[in-house]
């Protein structure tokens, strides 16, 4: 879920890298910090921090563990 109102394009890239490392490691929580950090490490350069934390930083993850 997310936190705040995001921007379209980039979050919904940070979503196809969330789920495709899900799929991988199926640990929610591990898939969307990775996600995160290698999105915050891109916008940065791009937007500067402030806009990297908006955009990168809204979504949470509601889970403890693996997908059953």
């Amino acid at each position: 879920m997310t936190l705040w109102p995001v921007f379209d394009v980039p979050s919904g890239e940070l979503m196809l890298d969330f789920y495709s490392t899900l799929h991988q490691d199926n640990n929610p929580s591990e898939a969307l910090g990775k996600a995160q950090r290698d999105w915050l490490v891109k916008l940065r350069s791009k937007y500067g921090l402030l806009p990297a934390v908006v955009m990168a930083g809204a979504f949470i993850v509601n889970s403890q563990g693996p997908i059953q």
